[in-house]
């Protein structure tokens, strides 16, 4: 099939795969996916980021390479050099769910303004962590699991749905956690009947099927940027006097009404004291 065939076809599918995405396609990956296998590949392809699609060329290249020219399979390739090169880091396996983490140091789900490449952050200074919006429905459930199907089958350091569901089931333990997320924007749930609790058991149950190397998890700097602010006790000394004095506005009124009269107070000595040294004339 000819390169305009390709592209006709793919110009086709495009729309469907748009539907409902929460994050923004690749364009260069739809115009140039040849390499596709079958529609599933396509999809995930397109979900990449540039970044990750030039990276993805690079170790297809090199896959040809050995093929092309029959290397031995003893010497290395550039996918196990490229793990090789990575050191292990520390980054925490798991953190606190997201309502614990709202709680215990006021970390805050943030939905992206516009849709972006698949991609999640996490402002330090902030305490911020901002993510696509992630629709709930039967359809995406199903996308999901398949995609996370397909990773397992490709190298560990291309599985960018993997690490996010792996990632959204430690933020997910409960129904609690998925309604949080909602009221932040960064899920919108449309299952009907106990929609909460089912997206929560979703989240954990596909999660045990995401194979993870931790070593080239694409959000390992996020875990541990989070878990770092998660153990300040600074943090969380300040999230426990926001959430006394700051969690309804009667506390906050209580609050300002105790700072008012504390000044009035202090204003009142300074005067009395004032006038005992420097009398009026």
């Amino acid at each position: 099939m000819s390169n305009k065939s390709f592209t006709s076809f793919n110009a086709v599918l495009e729309p469907f795969i748009c539907l409902d995405m929460p994050w923004t396609i690749n364009h260069e990956a739809m115009k140039s996916s040849e390499e596709a296998a079958h529609l599933l590949d396509l999809y995930w392809r397109c979900s990449l980021s540039p970044k990750m699609s030039k990276k993805l060329s690079e170790l297809e290249r090199d896959l040809c390479e050995r093929e092309k020219y029959g290397f031995e399979q003893e010497q290395p390739t550039l996918a196990e050099i490229h793990l090789s090169s990575n050191a292990p880091n520390n980054a925490p396996k798991v953190i606190a769910n997201a309502t614990e983490l709202n709680k215990m140091v006021g970390i805050e789900f943030e939905k992206f303004k516009d849709k972006g490449h698949f991609i999640v952050t996490f402002s330090k200074p902030k305490g911020i962590i901002g993510m696509p919006r992630l629709k709930i429905d039967t359809r995406q459930k199903n996308l999901l699991i398949n995609l996370i199907a397909f990773e397992n089958c490709i190298l560990p350091c291309m599985r960018i749905f993997s690490c996010y569901v792996k990632l959204m089931d430690a933020l997910i333990d409960s129904e609690n956690d998925v309604m949080f997320l909602q009221q932040c924007g960064v899920i919108y749930n449309t299952l009907i009947e106990k929609s909460h609790e089912e997206a929560a058991t979703f989240f954990n149950d596909i999660g045990n099927f995401c194979f993870i190397d931790y070593n080239t998890n694409h959000f390992s700097g996020l875990y541990k940027d989070v878990q770092e602010y998660y153990c300040s006790s600074r943090r969380r000394r300040w999230a426990s006097f926001q959430q006394k004095y700051f969690s309804n506005p009667w506390a906050r009124i209580s609050l300002f009404a105790a700072g008012f009269l504390l000044i009035l107070s202090v204003a009142q000595t300074f005067y009395a004291i004032y006038g005992y040294h420097k009398p009026m004339k």
